[in-house]
Order: C-alpha cells, then sequence, then structure tokens
C-alpha cells in the first residue's frame, strides 16, 4: 500500500523575509526579490525612493531628493516643465521652459528659441537689457550699457565716429579721423578704414607717394614713398 503525502508549498515572501529579502510580485502576478529595497511595479527602488507612474500607466523608480515629471525623474535642482501634462519633461532650475521661451527666426527663417525675458536679434539672443544692433550686412548684440556704433559696440565714455558710411567707436578724448577717411575691404571682404589721403593695398592701407606691390604668393602689401616692388621685398630708389 502507498503511502501518500501532501506536498508542502513554500511561502516565498516569508522565506525571503528571513534574510531580510524584499519579495514584490509584477503585472502578471510573479515574484520577485528587491533586497533591502520596496517594490515599485515591475521594478524595484530604493528606501525613500519614489515610485512614479508614466503617461501609460506604468510605474518606475526615481531617486529621493527629486520629483515625478511625466515620463522620467526630475532630479534634485531640477523643475518639471508642463507638469500635470503628457508632455512634461524636467530641466534644470534657472532654465526656462519652452513654453516660457522666446520664438525667433533666424535669416534663414528657421525657428529658434532664446530664454525667458529674451529678445530676438537677427539670428542671436539679447539677454534682458542687451541691446540689439544693426551692422553693415548682420545683426548683433552689445552688452546692457552700451550703445551700437557701425559693426561694433559703443560702450559708455566712448563716442562714434562717422568714417565714411562706416562708423566707428572711440574714447570721448580721441579725434575722429574726419570725414577724409578711405573706406577698404580686405581678402576676406571685412571693411576697415584707412587715414584721409591713403590707398587701399589688400587688408593693409598705402600712405600718400607710396605704392602697392604684390609678392610671389599673390598677396598685396605697401612699400613706402620713394620705394619700388621687387618680389617679396620694397627697394628704395
Amino acid at each position: 500500500m502507498l503511502s501518500v503525502r501532501s506536498r508542502k508549498y513554500i511561502n516565498l515572501t516569508k522565506w525571503f523575509a528571513q534574510f531580510l529579502v524584499k519579495t514584490c510580485h509584477n503585472d502578471d502576478g510573479l515574484p520577485f526579490t528587491c533586497g533591502a529595497g520596496e517594490c515599485c511595479g515591475n521594478a524595484c527602488k530604493a528606501k525613500g525612493g519614489l515610485c512614479c507612474t508614466n503617461t501609460h500607466g506604468y510605474k518606475f523608480p526615481c531617486g529621493s531628493g527629486g520629483s515625478c515629471c511625466g515620463n522620467g525623474c526630475a532630479g534634485e535642482g531640477s523643475k518639471c516643465c508642463n507638469e500635470g501634462r503628457e508632455d512634461a519633461y524636467p530641466v534644470a532650475v534657472g532654465t526656462a521652459c519652452s513654453d516660457e521661451s522666446v520664438h525667433c527666426t533666424n535669416s534663414h527663417g528657421q525657428p529658434f528659441l532664446c530664454g525667458k525675458g529674451s529678445t530676438c536679434c537677427g539670428d542671436l539672443c539679447a539677454a534682458p537689457g542687451d541691446t540689439c544692433c544693426q551692422g553693415v550686412s548682420h545683426n548683433f548684440v552689445c552688452c546692457a550699457g552700451n550703445g551700437c556704433c557701425g559693426n561694433s559696440c559703443l560702450a559708455p565714455g566712448s563716442k562714434c565716429c562717422d568714417g565714411n558710411g562706416l562708423p566707428y567707436p572711440v574714447t570721448m578724448d580721441t579725434q575722429c579721423a574726419g570725414s577724409g577717411s578711405v573706406v577698404c575691404k580686405n581678402p576676406q571682404g571685412n571693411e576697415f578704414l584707412c587715414a584721409a589721403n591713403n590707398t587701399c593695398c589688400g587688408g593693409t592701407c598705402v600712405a600718400p607717394g607710396g605704392v602697392c606691390c604684390q609678392n610671389e604668393q599673390g598677396n598685396l602689401f605697401p612699400c613706402g614713398k620713394g620705394s619700388r616692388c621687387a618680389a617679396n621685398v620694397c627697394i628704395a630708389r
């Protein structure tokens, strides 16, 4: 005659508890252990941590000291943009959320964002209090308290001189070059000024009576009054 023994099932929760190991159950009811941690849906979280729920209803762990933010965690020192909405996302404190940002369009018609309180300045952002200037062919930003002068910023205590259509800044005690200044362009296409009665020579100026020479590499260079060009040097007459 066979003796029948009743099978005893082990209670895993109690069995792991004696080793101070936490037993959890996932969405399918299957057990898994979390060591000294705590249960958080299908995952484990550290003691004192957060158990968050994403936009699909699934739980996920976040560390302590922060907060739940949509489908992510906002760590300590962060904030949650669009909190309570499906498109919530974390950013550092001090960073403007997208709905707080200023929407701008660059010179190519492409949109870009500037920070909260900023203003659009061509292809750039001007911080609160900054000055947006219009140069010869582009916009540029000067810091608060500065003005615009041609392609440059005019700092306090400076003045703007008129250089034949190309204004330039100098200190208040500096005499402007006068209306006789000559506007030249360097090989890169950038404008610069030469003194009255000078002539342009590549990226430099030629004084009255001088000549503009070209070296063997095709670069222009000036020679003074009474000199003549000779290959890569100036020769006195």
